[in-house]
This record gives structure tokens, sequence and C-alpha cells, in this order.
């Protein structure tokens, strides 16, 4: 059984026992997207998530980036037994028993090669090729799901963030190691765990320039001002 087939049953396990537990399912997306402000992920679940336009391109767009990447994993399974590489769009999850969480999301694209993964792929989709801290902790914490799953350190794991304009092809790319910047991210996550298992408060934005691109400032009574 190949590597792709196995994350996708070890995936499926961990999915059917969160629920036997009645375990809370935060998504690394949103793992990313409350690092510089928890409130909110509060306010969405009071009012609902908007879908602006440039969120419905951005899904466009990612469809037809990776439209190369293997969709079946019997289909993937099938290549890696010719000795060829895969990419592959795999779903990852993780549980944390003590906050009584599980982890899951779905990597834009991994790159599997002799049974093994050797790079992930994480796109984003902007007015300006700008990388933020808050890309690092999401294509991190999807290597931090493979290692939990895998049972492995993949220090060597090179994790790719791409970001490309949504009105040209322009790209800007950065590059890194997982070893690297393990630590950072497993404190990052630790802390935003928490929040959602409800033992702290709330963060709350600190600067003026990410309430302003909030979709929620006209309605926050916690904006900075």
């Amino acid at each position: 059984m190949s590597i792709v087939k196995r994350l996708n049953q070890i995936f499926h396990f961990n999915d059917s026992i969160s629920k036997i537990l009645r375990m809370q399912k935060v998504f690394v997306s949103d793992i990313a997207d409350s690092i510089h402000c928890e409130w909110k992920k509060i306010l969405e679940k009071m009012y609902g998530k908007k879908i602006n336009k440039a969120m419905k391109m951005g899904t466009k767009i990612h469809e037809e980036y990776f439209s190369y990447n293997v969709k079946d994993p019997d289909k993937a399974e099938e290549k890696m037994a010719n000795g060829e590489p895969v990419e592959f769009s795999s779903k990852v999850n993780f549980i944390d028993r003590n906050r009584k969480i599980i982890v899951s999301g779905q990597v834009d694209s991994a790159t599997f090669e002799k049974d093994h993964i050797v790079k992930i792929v994480e796109l984003k989709t902007r007015k300006e090729l700008k990388i933020y801290n808050s890309d690092i902790i999401q294509a991190g914490t999807y290597a931090l799901c493979f290692e939990k799953m895998l049972k492995k350190t993949l220090d060597d794991l090179e994790i790719q963030i791409k970001v490309k304009l949504r009105e040209s092809n322009q790209e800007h790319l950065e590059q890194y190691k997982f070893g690297d910047i393990r630590k950072y991210v497993l404190e990052k996550v630790e802390k935003n765990l928490d929040f959602w298992a409800n033992m702290r408060e709330p963060k709350i934005a600190d600067s003026l320039s990410i309430c302003q691109i909030c979709s929620f400032f006209k309605i926050c009574d916690k904006k900075k001002i």
C-alpha cells in the first residue's frame, strides 16, 4: 500500500474516532485565519462566513493551478508503483485528545516520491505579492499533520508558499524546510488551539491595518479606530 493510500486510511480513521468522541473539528485554514485576530472567528459564528468575489476567484485559480494533481488514491498508488512521482491534494488531520479537538484540512498539493512525502505547496491568490506569517502557519500545520499521521519526523520536508496575483500571472515563492520552522509553528498552533478549546479569551487584532481588511470591520465593536 502506498503512502498516499495509508494517509487516506489514517485520515478517515481519525475522522471516525473524532465523531464517536464528539470532538470539535478545527480546520487548518481557520487556525491560520485567526492568527492575527481570533475575535473574527467569534463573529463568523454569530453572523456566518462572508464569501466575496475575490475568494470565489481564488477558488477558481486554485482549481486551474493544480489541475495536474492526481485526484484518486488508487491512481496515485499505480503511478508510484511505476516509480513515478505523484502530486496529490491530500486530506490531513490529527487528534488532540487533551483538548478534544481534531485539526483537519486539505493541502493544496503534496509531492510523493518512492513512498515518501518530499514537498507540500500552499498557494495564495492576492492583489499583491506578499507572504504573511499566517501563510507559514497554515503550510506548517499541514506539515505537522503529516508528521503526526505518519508518526515520523519530517525535518527535510520542503514547504513552498506561492503567492499569485489574481489579475496577472505574476508569482512570488518562498521555500522552507519544516525542521527550520517546526518550533515556531508548534508554539503558534498550541496557543491557538487553547482558544478553540475555550481555555482562554480570544485574541483581538492589535493593528488598524488588520481590522481594515476584515469583512466584519463595519460591525465589529472591538476594532482598532
